[in-house]
């Protein structure tokens, strides 16, 4: 899990699947803590996830391509881990429905109507580093994960970006 020191907020970057480990267990211990009355550890709640939507009760904001990313190339992204879903030029509508149609395929070839956790789950389209089979597990068998990011600034800096 890579932290990079600042004055404001520490920032952390799961850019290693070791990295989603580290935090599933590090969720685990902090509901534990939280159950046993305990306040968890600030550390994780005073900063940021980058990529932590992946981890949130909400459906993947790609989806809804609220925010996106422009490459010198041209290429539409709608996530740092995201693939190409257009160029500079392609109307929204377009990006749109390919991004529903991938998602449409992703919820087929998941699973997703047959899994235990899809009401919560947050169906990553682009859940890099992990393959869509390894975020599935994740999902379904480190639910706690959602409790450290949403409760972190993330939750703050992604609702603020977004309203």
């Amino acid at each position: 899990l890579e932290q990079n020191n600042t004055d404001v907020f520490p920032l952390f970057y799961l850019k290693e699947r070791t990295d989603v480990n580290v935090l599933s267990a590090v969720s685990e211990i902090s509901a534990l803590e939280t159950e046993h009355s305990k306040a968890p550890s600030n550390f994780w709640l005073n900063g940021v996830f980058l990529g932590g939507c992946r981890w949130s009760r909400s459906v993947c904001p790609a989806l809804e391509l609220k925010q996106i990313i422009i490459t010198e190339s041209g290429e539409i992204l709608p996530c740092t881990t995201g693939q190409t879903l257009g160029a500079v030029g392609d109307s929204i509508q377009e990006l749109r429905k390919r991004t529903q149609n991938l998602y449409n395929k992703l919820r087929k070839d998941r699973k997703c109507d047959e899994c235990p956790v899809d009401s919560w789950c947050a169906k990553c389209l682009f859940p890099y580093p992990l393959s869509p089979q390894e975020y599935c597990e994740v999902q379904r068998k480190s639910s706690n994960i959602a409790g450290i990011v949403i409760s972190s600034k993330l939750a703050n800096t992604y609702y603020i970006l977004n309203d």
